[in-house]
């Protein structure tokens, strides 16, 4: 079974990703794909920033990334000890990349955590589990983050 696991670092994805082991613990055979993303961190204005510390935010956005994958991973490995993990990160936006990363690499199953926000919350903030849930190729398991 191929499972792709997003992945942005916060207790959601990893209450997802705990989900996820607890739910499979018995399954032989798997495939995981650990996936996260950043964006670049574009200035407002300007004229406000220098290019270095443009720079250097876009920089520290791609290696929080790379931490979150490698926490994600660690998690996964410990649980699911035979599991075959892969991981990819990459600049793009979050519920873009789940679900074309999903079509390419064929994925039985994405898992996502959500924040559980209202409607209001979603509407001016977005929502990546939500619009994974409208565009994927797959199942889709969002674990909720709410209590």
């Amino acid at each position: 079974m191929k499972i792709l696991i997003a992945t942005d670092g916060s207790s959601y994805s990893q209450k997802a990703i705990a989900e996820c082991c607890r739910m499979f613990a018995e399954k032989s055979d798997l495939q995981i794909k650990i996936v996260s993303t950043y964006e670049v961190m574009v200035p407002l204005d300007a004229f406000a920033t220098t290019a270095q510390f443009n720079d250097d935010r876009n920089q520290a956005a791609q290696n929080q990334a790379e931490k979150f994958i490698a926490e994600a991973a660690e998690m996964v490995k410990k649980s699911l000890p035979e599991a075959e993990i892969t991981t990819v990160m990459t600049m793009d936006f979050p519920e873009r990349f789940i679900v074309e990363e999903a079509k390419n690499w064929k994925a039985d199953l994405i898992v996502v955590g959500s924040h559980g926000r209202g409607f209001w919350e979603r509407l001016t903030l977005g929502s990546v589990s939500n619009a994974v849930v409208h565009h994927a190729p797959c199942s889709v398991l969002v674990v909720s983050g709410v209590q």
